[in-house]
């Protein structure tokens, strides 16, 4: 048995030099057999707290909500924003609510922008937003009367640069000039969805270049550490489709030199528009591929972030599968690099909208947590504190139709495994190295305990359309 343990000990020396790590946490070691009534014994060893990437930009987690206006304490689902254990937000201001009349700096209307960026403020949370900015153009600053998120007339485009060092100074965190409830905003994002061409920006490209530029050079004089987001464009639902999306925006935009003007690519991800790339899944790792192809094609190497994705539980949808979704979407996130995945939204967004939310809408009762919500936290809790390792290929599972993603955590090995179609009615085997393995469901609930029950050093897990996380022993 101690040669057992010294084993461990050993392999953890090793592990540790190749995998970064910021504190050393105690856990408990189970040394097993593959016989499951046998007597266990329990060695404690000293393991890092591993984490998937170290990037001074993209400080937390990639877990991330989607609100609109009030994000602080007096908000009905401020509760439900740190219960969740989000350390990203998404919200906006528009620039009409700042200046709603060309005037000076000194007469700017800063409430609802406060109010927005509340989450950030030390004592509402401390998260790291992703603010957009540059929706909802005055109507004294727009190019077209019918257009408010753009595009800005030429000759207002000092006005906005004007507005957007305003703001970034407001929120940068040096001491001069800023809030009074000390939030502080590294990123910033200019304009939701300006693809569009029935609010946005959608035919023109070559312009929203310009407007890049001339934001760029505002927000880096106001702050030199700020990254610049590009506007997270939807890059699917096209014209040619009957949606309101100019297929050619993004490279409009890059063809005009707006690549030199934003540090970080971002873009929205529905598995609603999955078959756009060939996918039977959520579309999220061939959109990743083709949107990063994209850029390189520009001679670009950008973070990736995406700031909507999601799914739905309302008719036709149910719980179940937003459930599916969320476990997907999150776990492809860490496999193909995503800094940021925005779950949009916090709470049902009520209107006309399907109902996307983790908990539900205020507005007729108090807000409720959601199953998807309890998911969200499993999927925090279970895949913030690993190290992606790979995603199996279809011949180790044996299905070209399966998923599977290997995560390394702190007791071992995790898996993450599910089918696609979501429709599919199979159940198709995985046989993953182990002695035992405890499955848990989407929710983060134990399902099942499965043992190498004929010694050969295997487990066969039973994989369904259904998301399973998949602790080895």
């Amino acid at each position: 048995m101690k040669r057992s343990v010294y084993a461990v000990l050993l392999f953890t020396a090793v592990f540790c030099l190749f995998i970064p790590f910021t504190l050393v946490a105690q856990t408990s070691v189970t040394l097993t057999t593959a016989n499951p009534t046998a007597p266990q014994e329990t060695s404690y060893v000293y393991l890092p707290v591993i984490t998937n990437r170290h990037d001074s930009q993209f400080p937390a987690p990639l877990f991330g909500v989607q609100m609109y206006g009030n994000s602080g304490v007096s908000s009905p689902y401020h509760p439900y924003l740190i219960g969740s254990q989000s350390r990203w937000l998404r919200n906006r201001i528009s620039w009409e609510s700042v200046e709603p009349t060309n005037r000076p700096v000194e007469e700017f209307i800063w409430g609802g922008a406060d109010n927005a960026t509340a989450a950030a403020r030390p004592d509402n949370g401390g998260l790291h937003l992703v603010f957009v900015i540059g929706d909802g153009v005055p109507e004294w600053a727009r190019l077209l009367p019918n257009k408010p998120y753009g595009p800005i007339h030429p000759n207002a485009l000092p006005d906005f640069a004007e507005f957007v060092q305003a703001i970034v100074e407001r929120y940068d965190g040096d001491g001069y000039q800023d809030a009074p409830g000390g939030q502080v905003i590294k990123h910033w994002e200019l304009v939701n969805e300006p693809d569009s061409n029935r609010e946005g920006w959608g035919e023109y490209g070559s312009e929203y270049a310009a407007m890049l530029q001339v934001a760029y050079t505002a927000i880096k004089l106001a702050d030199p550490q700020a990254q610049v987001v590009m506007g997270g464009v939807a890059h699917d639902w096209f014209e040619y489709q009957g949606g309101p999306f100019n297929s050619s925006f993004l490279d409009d935009v890059l063809a005009a030199g707006g690549g030199n003007y934003f540090d970080v690519m971002n873009f929205h991800v529905y598995p609603l528009f999955a078959p756009n790339w060939d996918s039977n899944g959520t579309g999220l790792k061939e959109k990743t591929a083709a949107i990063r192809s994209k850029l390189a094609s520009y001679g670009l190497n950008k973070p990736v972030i995406i700031t909507e994705g999601g799914w739905y539980d309302s008719e036709p949808s149910n719980p179940d599968e937003q459930i599916a979704r969320l476990v997907q979407l999150f776990t492809q996130s860490y496999a193909v690099n995503i800094k940021v995945m925005i779950w949009w939204m916090l709470h049902d967004p009520g209107s006309y909208f399907p109902n996307f939310g983790l908990v539900t809408n205020a507005d007729s009762g108090p807000a409720a947590p959601k199953a998807a919500y309890t998911a969200y936290q499993s999927a925090y809790n279970l895949l913030s504190n690993t190290r992606f390792v790979r995603e199996l290929p279809p011949a180790e599972t044996g299905a070209a139709n399966m998923e599977a993603y290997l995560f390394q955590s702190l007791t071992g090995p995790l898996y993450v495994a599910w089918l696609n179609p979501y429709q599919t009615l199979e159940t198709k085997p995985l046989r993953i190295p182990g002695s035992q393995a405890t499955l848990l469901d989407g929710q983060g609930s134990y399902s099942n305990t499965i043992y190498d029950t004929d010694g050969d050093g295997y487990v066969i897990i039973p994989i369904t359309r259904h998301p399973i996380y998949i602790r080895v022993n």
